[in-house]
């Protein structure tokens, strides 16, 4: 397995970050309890942040609330490894994952996947570069 993306963002970003992940969990139409563990472990190991279930319930993220949250933090605290294609390399990685171990990458959870990977500036190359497992829904 390839090397895990490291991406730095801020605490307001991780939240988003999280978010985007159960939106994608849920694109099936319910996250099941294997999906919200997972989600939690994976932001914990990426961020030693935890998260409340609950308020991510609450949360709507779409892919052009968080590419414009991504483009309008403080350019101060940006680095290369939170630049919005670092930022979707990362997702992609996370999503695969996250949908593969607990069920499998669906159609669904793909599209999803691919939106909010293109909301933030990433190329059909980038995509399948940061996972091949997405190369068979790309146009």
């Amino acid at each position: 397995m390839s090397r895990r993306t490291e991406v730095v963002l801020d605490d307001e970003l991780v939240q988003m970050y999280a978010a985007v992940l159960y939106t994608i969990s849920r694109a099936d139409g319910t996250v099941d309890r294997d999906e919200n563990v997972g989600l939690r472990q994976l932001v914990a190991r990426r961020w030693q942040v935890s998260l409340d279930p609950e308020a991510l319930f609450f949360t709507t993220v779409t892919p052009e609330s968080f590419a414009h949250a991504v483009s309008v933090r403080d350019p101060f605290r940006g680095s290369a490894a939170g630049s919005p294609k670092q930022i979707a390399r990362a997702l992609i990685e996370d999503s695969v994952v996250l949908c593969e171990t607990t069920g499998g990458l669906d159609d669904r959870a793909a599209q999803a996947i691919l939106r909010f990977a293109r909301a933030l500036g990433a190329s059909s190359e980038d995509i399948v570069a940061a996972s091949q497992r997405l190369a068979e829904w790309i146009d």
